[in-house]
């Protein structure tokens, strides 16, 4: 059973790796247009330079996974690759927890600029 949603879960990393592959030729190509358009003919897109931005973050996202499954993430190497895998396995780990636990406090930090406001609480004050 573990088998089977170990496998699962690789080749869902494998479509994620695919795709990321496909959003970063179609970044590429926007990136070119976009520069081509605003230094050569002077009639640059901000619709276009927004579109960067969200298949950047597109290709980063769909990227990790895949990246992560195949050990491609960065990692400083020197040490890493003359350890054992039980010590290997704990630097993952803690790595992993330290970075979710920073996460977690950079969102803790800024919870109140997300917080929702009905409008109706505030209809007629002043």
């Amino acid at each position: 059973m573990l088998l089977k949603l170990e496998a699962l879960f690789d080749r869902f990393s494998d479509v994620m790796g695919w795709i990321a592959g496909i959003l970063n030729l179609a970044m590429l190509c926007n990136v070119f247009y976009d520069a081509i358009m605003r230094y050569f003919f002077s009639r640059g897109s901000i619709a276009m330079q927004e579109m960067e931005w969200h298949l950047f973050a597109m290709v980063f996202l769909f990227g990790i996974a895949y990246g992560l499954k195949e050990d491609g993430h960065v990692r400083v190497d020197v040490l890493y690759d003359s350890l054992s895998p039980r010590t290997k396995a704990i630097i993952n780990i803690a790595g992993t927890e330290k970075n979710i636990v920073i996460i977690f406090l950079a969102n803790g930090y800024r919870r109140d600029e997300f917080k929702f406001v009905c409008p109706c609480t505030t209809i007629g004050k002043s």
